[in-house]
């Protein structure tokens, strides 16, 4: 095993040295940066995925790419489905609010009470009671994201392991092959 510091040398007390690479001394350590690995393999690091020639991990990536896109797709219909029931649920509220005041407004305007202290208790107390419902329904709303934001974060945490493993699982395989 080679040991290096943070910037990716070798550090100066080991006696390693790559082929075509000049002994590594206190004062000349030797940079593992990408034109040091090219000068001492003749090869180019990998750009990207280096598991392009195993099957099975690029199907298994791509079922792991493809049940992200399925779960955000679900995610974001159900998402809009609860707006359309939020938005429909405020209008039917508001409406309903509506009503009521003016149906309250025409009952005590009725029997003269209009301008009554007690008008103006049953109005406001009917008004608290419609903004509760209201901030009830704003609630649930917040709720229902959150509890979908928490969902979302432990599929995606649930994948990523999978994909791990089955990079673990490729390294393994390549490693049985050499």
């Amino acid at each position: 095993m080679i040991a290096t510091n943070s910037t990716g040398q070798i550090s100066s007390g080991l006696q390693y040295t790559p082929p075509g690479m000049p002994p590594a001394t206190p004062n000349n350590s030797i940079s593992l940066d990408k034109g040091a690995v090219k000068k001492a393999t003749g090869k180019k690091k990998p750009k990207g995925d280096t598991f392009t020639g195993d099957s099975t991990y690029q199907s298994q990536k791509a079922a792991y790419l493809k049940a992200i896109q399925d779960y955000q797709a679900n995610l974001q219909t159900n998402q809009s489905l609860y707006d359309t029931g939020y938005v429909s649920s405020l209008n039917t509220l508001g409406i309903n609010q509506d009503r009521a005041l003016k149906d309250q407004t025409n009952s005590f305007s009725g029997r003269g009470l209009l301008f009554s202290g007690m008008f103006g208790k049953a109005y406001s107390n009917t008004a608290n009671d419609y903004a509760r419902q209201q901030g009830d329904l704003s609630q649930q709303r917040t709720s229902y994201y959150t509890g979908n934001q928490q969902a979302k974060s432990a599929f995606l945490s649930q994948e990523n392991l999978a994909l791990l493993q089955a990079k673990q699982d490729a390294i393994a395989r390549k490693a049985a092959k050499q």
